[in-house]
């Protein structure tokens, strides 16, 4: 269970939410929506612990350690926020690389490959049990910045469940720059994590 108790919030100058009330029952999934601005960044940012109420109370009921320091080991084993960017994470092996790379050969820099990037071995990656569809078998040799968006952000998804998976998932914008058939694949992606991995 996860409850907002007359929540406010903000940035400086901007109080986005104002005595919010909200209880997300275990099992519920929910797809939050607005315009530019509203808050819905800030919504997430309040739920995985990277900025905190001005006013109200935030209780997560998995999150209970009795000091500080468990309670944010336990939100960062917990709860994962994929911001709007998060792909870019992934190509930022070298400051100097940049997504339109893929596009282009020249340089002779090594660039990292999935398997780099995913760093485990093989064995271990087929121990997630991921649909074929959702597989990155085949790319695992491919240079992380020859991947398409919807191929990073599959990737992305790949790397967060060898970490563990988590609770609780957060997704900022997770259709941006995705076709249609890359957000409907995106969605059964979804589907698969909450129904083989119990997150919510």
């Amino acid at each position: 269970m996860i409850e907002f108790r007359k929540v406010n919030a903000g940035r400086p100058g901007n109080p986005l939410i104002k005595d919010l009330d909200w209880r997300i029952e275990q099992g519920e999934n929910w797809l939050v929506q607005g315009s530019n601005g509203s808050g819905k960044t800030l919504l997430l940012e309040l739920l995985a612990g990277k900025m905190h109420p001005s006013a109200g109370e935030l209780v997560i009921d998995f999150i209970d350690g009795a000091s500080w320091d468990e309670r944010y080991a336990q939100r960062k084993k917990y709860i994962h926020y994929v911001p709007t960017h998060a792909v870019q994470s992934l190509l930022k092996q070298d400051q100097h690389q940049y997504y339109q790379q893929r596009y282009y050969s020249i340089g002779d820099q090594h660039q990292p490959t999935v398997r780099d990037v995913l760093g485990v071995a093989d064995d271990v990656l087929a121990s997630l049990n991921v649909p074929e569809e959702f597989s990155v078998d085949q790319w695992l040799d491919v240079d992380v910045n020859r991947l398409s968006n919807g191929q990073l952000k599959k990737l992305l998804l790949i790397k967060v469940l060898l970490g563990g998976a988590p609770k609780l998932m957060l997704f900022d914008y997770p259709f941006e720059g995705l076709d249609r058939a890359s957000r409907l694949a995106l969605c059964r992606f979804m589907d698969f994590l909450v129904e083989q991995h119990g997150m919510q």
